[in-house]
This record gives C-alpha cells, structure tokens and sequence, in this order.
C-alpha cells in the first residue's frame, strides 16, 4: 500500500482518517531517493523493515515486533557493505554490536546490556 501514513501518539494512521494502518506499505523519501518497504499491524511497525538507497542496495533492515525493535539491526553503507550490526531489545541496544569499514573489515566490538554500553 502507497497511502500517507501519520504518526499520532505512537501509533500510525493512514493520513486524515481515524484507521489505524495496517498492512505491508512502501514509501519513497526524498532524501536520496531513498525507499522503504515495512509491515504495520494495529498501526505499530511489525515485522520486517527495509529501507534501501537510490542504487537499489539496502542501507537498513531490522524486525519489529508491536513497534518495537528487536533481533539484528543491520545498517549498510551505500555500496552495499555492512556498515554495523546491532544486536536489539525493547528498541535498545543489548548484546554484541560490531561496527565496520567501508572495506568490510571491523572497526569496533562494543557491548550492550539494556542500552547501556558494558565494555
């Protein structure tokens, strides 16, 4: 689905109504022609999100669960390469989280226990 989706207290409607969004839905940003593909369910993010930049290569993926990320985090570089791994709960950081170069090689092993980084 293509509506416009707004944000009102946590929870997504689709634009200029009272219908909580749900469904899978795609949007195009506008900065870097980026685009995005994400499922809502009770007009909370649910499922898996991604979002790609204008060469077609994916730049974020995660899951949600009522909103709420949890599982791997990944965030890539514009070439396609992982730029960092999180590790989520409860939307926070927790676990291993590792951070790459553009090159592919790690930069940084950090850890995380309920957002607060342990190391």
């Amino acid at each position: 689905m293509t509506e416009n989706l707004e944000d009102r207290d946590g929870l997504l409607y689709i634009e200029g109504t009272n219908e909580l969004a749900d469904g899978t839905y795609t949007s195009l940003g506008e900065a870097d022609a980026m685009y995005s593909e994400f499922s809502i369910k009770e007009g909370k993010r649910h499922g898996l999100s991604i979002v790609y930049w204008s060469n077609g290569n994916i730049a974020f993926k995660a899951n949600f669960e009522n909103g709420i990320c949890n599982g791997d985090q990944f965030f890539y570089y514009k070439n396609g390469q992982i730029q960092s791994q999180n590790k989520m709960r409860n939307d926070v950081r927790h676990g291993v989280c590792k951070e790459y170069n553009e090159d592919g090689s790690i930069i940084k092993i950090l850890r995380f226990e309920n957002g607060e980084q342990i190391n």
